[in-house]
């Protein structure tokens, strides 16, 4: 599998050494700011705790139904969340181990239509594929081209895989059907109910982490928090939020990263003419978030625990998305803009949370190292 550059050590500290940061604000100016890895995977903490919130329109809000707003993203404890979404190398380690216990009926639900991306773009089936069943193994095959790509999976797959880092990430010769089904999520309350109060089907999934897990679908809290919340974006130890996710109130510009560019995000008609528009995570390291988090603009749209609750046919149908995606208008990855699906489409990627780890493991980029950092105003 390859790993991006943003995913090893040396790559977590270039990431964080050249940050584009507008105002007083962004990650240079982060005195919370820090590192960690796990299973070629790069998390950023989000501290301050008991941020003030955000004030955002209410989750079921309309053009044509304004409705009430909402705060969001007060977070009164530390945890992780991930630098870069998922890739379709990383999910293919997870599909590669689940494959000698995978149910006979989940084979073809990887890599089939369902899997396509991204969203509302000409459609690009999953670079994994089944590859039949040798000895009764499922087999999958994965196009290494795209290893970099955001991967796309239903929640119920990310769920799966989140279950199995919990339970360590073992190798295919060593796992059991419960290093993918509990721990994190308990895989046996995936049922959907076809008639619910008044009629309107329902899902019984559970509806949060567990406690104790060490990683999770994060909730949208954390992610708005971890995307737009800044420490210090109005002086020093000042909090507050960006409107977009690159440590700005401007729009993104869209282009390639060489050419000037800070999103893979905006139509056909937001991008350039002529221009390259990269698709791997990472490929904007200069652009971040005020916690160093990268493709907060653009990417892919990104699960969260949250459900779309309101009235009574919206509730446990559809988990809230973070909206930002490639394809999408740069406005969708305003504060505030959110999208929502069924937790069975495939259509969506991740971006991961975790616990804060053990007194022991080492941080890779400190607060004593942000003395290095090239400070932009």
């Amino acid at each position: 599998m390859k790993i991006r550059s943003c995913g090893s050590v040396v790559g977590v500290l270039a990431c964080a050494s050249v940050v584009v940061a507008q105002g007083s604000g962004g990650a240079a100016n982060n005195q919370h700011l820090r590192f960690t890895q796990e299973h070629n995977w790069t998390f950023s903490t989000i501290g301050d705790v008991g941020n003030a919130p955000a004030i955002v329109p209410n989750w079921l809000t309309t053009p044509q139904n304004p409705g009430p707003t909402r705060p969001v993203a007060s977070v009164d404890y530390e945890y992780r969340i991930s630098t870069t979404e998922v890739t379709w190398g990383q999910y293919f380690e997870f599909v590669q181990a689940y494959a000698p216990v995978l149910p006979t009926n989940f084979r073809l639900a990887i890599g089939t239509p369902d899997e396509l991306v991204p969203h509302l773009a000409p459609p690009l089936p999953s670079p994994i594929q089944f590859a039949g069943a040798p000895g009764g193994v499922a087999r999958f095959t994965l196009d290494q081209s795209r290893a970099d790509q955001p991967a796309t999976s239903s929640w119920h797959f990310f769920a799966r895989m989140v279950n199995w880092l919990h339970n360590g990430a073992k190798p295919a010769s060593e796992v059991t059907s419960a290093d993918f089904e509990t721990g994190v999520y308990d895989t046996s309350t995936f049922v959907r109910v076809p008639d619910g109060p008044k009629g309107v089907s329902y899902s019984t999934d559970q509806d949060s982490h567990s406690p104790g897990s060490r990683f999770w679908i994060p909730s949208m809290d954390e992610l708005i928090k971890a995307t737009y919340y800044d420490p210090n974006r109005h002086g020093e130890d000042e909090g507050g939020y960006w409107l977009y996710g690159h440590s700005s109130d401007q729009t993104p510009i869209p282009g390639d990263p060489a050419l000037g560019g800070e999103t893979n995000g905006g139509t056909p008609n937001q991008w350039p003419d002529g221009q390259h528009r990269p698709l791997d995570v990472g490929s904007y390291p200069d652009v971040q978030s005020p916690w160093g988090l990268l493709d907060t603009v653009g990417g892919g749209r990104e699960w969260t625990e949250t459900w779309r609750e309101g009235e009574l046919e919206f509730r446990h149908n559809l988990r809230l998305l973070m909206p930002s995606q490639a394809f999408f208008a740069l406005s969708t990855s305003e504060l505030g803009r959110y999208g929502f699906a069924s937790p069975t489409s495939g259509l969506f990627t991740l971006r991961l949370a975790a616990a804060i780890p053990s007194p022991g493991v080492p941080a890779l980029l400190s607060i004593a190292a942000l003395g290095a950092i090239r400070r932009r105003r």
